[in-house]
């Protein structure tokens, strides 16, 4: 599955670019231990670490683009431009990450009824009761929580809560694929801070 990095990118605010955007992305990472060749890059900044420190493994990794929340000054002197590397400066390269997800996993939250659940207690709870309710009246229903995400039959254990929007549209193109009509999704606090839930 590859998509131009003008499609993905296209209609976000971006400050500046160096580099071609008639590219294709192969697949898209913020672990830069997981870019793969032609991949895109989102460079987040952290609580431990700053995702700006890994442009260079991620270049290493044969990554087509980046984006980043460094200025252009600074990705010039990192020496990031001379490696043919399509480079993107953005003021919020988490919501950047949102943003090309859905796209590049073709907007999968439109294809299905999304049901999200926030809340200091009860989510989990609310989420087993609409799955069955859902389930009782002849829908499909995928859970994304924090005891598990489960759909089409299939079951993982849940790292965290919210995953990152990257696994958020991964996960619901699955379910679009499976034939799935309801997905109910846990919403934590932390994650709409981290703007895991946005599109």
């Amino acid at each position: 599955m590859g998509q131009k990095l003008l499609d993905l990118i296209d209609g976000y605010p971006m400050a500046d670019v160096t580099g071609t955007l008639d590219r294709d992305i192969s697949s898209i990472a913020y672990d830069s231990r997981k870019v793969e060749p032609e991949g895109l890059f989102i460079a987040m900044p952290g609580h431990h670490h700053d995702g700006g420190r890994f442009i260079g493994q991620a270049i290493e990794k044969k990554a087509g683009a980046f984006v980043t929340e460094m200025l252009q000054k600074q990705i010039a002197e990192a020496g990031f431009q001379s490696s043919g590397v399509t480079a993107i400066h953005v003021d919020d390269s988490r919501h950047v990450l949102a943003w090309v997800s859905d796209r590049f996993y073709g907007r999968p939250s439109d294809q299905l009824d999304l049901i999200g659940i926030t809340g200091t207690n009860g989510k989990t709870t609310l989420t087993y009761l609409l799955e069955r309710i859902f389930e009782t009246a002849g829908h499909s229903c995928g859970v994304i929580g924090s005891i598990n995400y489960r759909y089409g039959g299939t079951e993982y254990p849940a790292p965290m809560t919210t995953p990152e929007a990257l696994e958020i549209n991964r996960m619901l193109s699955e379910m679009t694929g499976q034939g799935v009509d309801k997905c109910c999704i846990e919403v934590s606090s932390h994650s709409l801070a981290l703007k895991r839930a946005r599109e």
